[in-house]
Order: C-alpha cells, then sequence, then structure tokens
C-alpha cells in the first residue's frame, strides 16, 4: 500500500504595510490606538478529483494536487499563512515613535475533496474519511503552532526600543519579523518530524 505523506506548511508569508512618508502635522493629531493582539481569520479551500477505487483516487488526487498549486505538489494538504502588520510612524525631535495599527493574520487550509465519494464501497469512504480527519488534525496542529507565534511576535514588536530615526525603525522591526518567521519555520519543521508529517496521526491512505 503506498503511503501518503503529509508536506510540510506552507512558510508563512509575511506582508507588511508601512507607511513611506512622514507628514508634518499641524495642531494636535488624532490619537493613534495600538492594536494589542492579533486578528485572526480561519478559511479553508479544496481542490476537487474523483475515483472509485484506492488506486484511482491517489493518482487522481495527486494530479489534482499539481494542477491547484505548486506548493502542493507532492503535499496532499497544507496550510497558508499570511500576516498583514502596519506601523504608524511618527518622527518627534531625535525620536521615532510607532505604534503598530494592524496585525491581521490568514490561515486558510487547503484539503483534498474526493467528489465521487457517494459512489465508492463503503471500505472505501470509511478509510478516506478517516484520512481526512487524520489529515485535519494535523493541519490544525500547524495552525495552532501559528496562532501561538503571531502572539509572540506581537508582544516582541510592541517591545521594541525607541530609535533615533523612523528609517532605523523600520530596519529593526523588519529584521525582527524576519528572524521570527525562520523560527517559526523552524518549529513547524520540528512538528513535522515529530508526527512523521502526519503519518503518526493516521493520515495514511
Amino acid at each position: 500500500m503506498k503511503k501518503v505523506i503529509i508536506g510540510f506548511i506552507l512558510v508563512p508569508v509575511i506582508i507588511f504595510a508601512v507607511g513611506a512618508a512622514i507628514v508634518l502635522i499641524v495642531g494636535k493629531a488624532p490619537e493613534v490606538v495600538q492594536v494589542t493582539k492579533p486578528a485572526i481569520l480561519y478559511a479553508t479551500d479544496y481542490y476537487d478529483f474523483g475515483g472509485l477505487t484506492k488506486d484511482e483516487i491517489r493518482t487522481n488526487r495527486i494530479q489534482a494536487q499539481a494542477k491547484k498549486a505548486d506548493f502542493l505538489v507532492g503535499h496532499p494538504a497544507a496550510l497558508i499563512a499570511k500576516i498583514d502588520i502596519n506601523f504608524k510612524p511618527r518622527q518627534s525631535g531625535d525620536t521615532c515613535n510607532a505604534k503598530i495599527t494592524k496585525f491581521d493574520v490568514s490561515l486558510t487550509y487547503v484539503y483534498p475533496r474526493l467528489t465521487s465519494l457517494p459512489n465508492v464501497s463503503s471500505e472505501v469512504a470509511a478509510e478516506w474519511n478517516r484520512y481526512i480527519a487524520a489529515l485535519k488534525v494535523h493541519e490544525e496542529g500547524h495552525a495552532k503552532i501559528e496562532v501561538e507565534r503571531v502572539g509572540i511576535m506581537l508582544k516582541e514588536l510592541q517591545n521594541l526600543p525607541a530609535y533615533a530615526t523612523c528609517e532605523e525603525f523600520n530596519r529593526a522591526w523588519r529584521a525582527k519579523a524576519n528572524a521570527f518567521e525562520l523560527e517559526t519555520e523552524q518549529i513547524e519543521a520540528v512538528y513535522d518530524r515529530d508526527t512523521q508529517s502526519g503519518k503518526t496521526q493516521g493520515a495514511i491512505f
């Protein structure tokens, strides 16, 4: 029996939007409210295929996932994590004051969907359903790691020291975020290794 191994989580793609210009403020500027926790949005996406026997299902699934997206080649399921951060920097004398005004996290699960499920045998249907349940357990494990990590990231960015210029501040927080991304990638890799990419959780079809 061919064993299907869940691939690594898609490395989170961090999308940062930072104010590029510092404007001269006349009079009292409106107070900038800093976010206190990540705004997390979950979504689920699928790629469809059919098949009646286990061999047909395996073959058609591999072809379908390759057509769906490059990152799914060899990976029956994935978690796409995107982070959208926005800072409001203001130069005040010899100090740059910056607050985080946006910290949005998008987590999208991508799963295989067997459109011919009503027509397969009860044995194949039961095995497929067990497989999908195990895939969800594995990918939700990845999501749990992401949620924990972005919470830590937000706190670390909020606690960055003051910098003389906003250009220095921008370089500092970007470096911090990039280093954090690499750490998260390593943690996700350990999770995949410990679970054998989902096999120990039952993700075998």
